[in-house]
């Protein structure tokens, strides 16, 4: 397999042993790793979709100055 990945003939992929093997290799072992990480992937994606979203329709501030650059926020001590 070694010598697989190093060479630059196209051609020895065409061999239905070789083929064969890679698919075996595939299913056995390196598919599911990668179907999971993908999985992982969109999941994350969607909640990091939805939350930027949410706090965008919200008009979410999270420096607390308005539009001028001035505080918007009560502090406690004028309370």
């Amino acid at each position: 397999m070694e010598a697989c990945g190093e060479t630059d003939e196209l051609e020895i992929f065409e061999c239905k042993v070789l083929r064969d093997l890679i698919e075996f290799k595939w299913n056995q072992y390196a598919g599911k790793y990668h179907y999971i990480g993908a999985t992982i992937h969109t999941v994350y994606l969607l909640t990091f979709n939805f939350y930027v979203s949410f706090f965008m329709q919200q008009n979410y501030n999270p420096t607390g100055l308005d539009e001028q650059g001035k505080c918007c926020v009560e502090s406690f001590e004028d309370k």
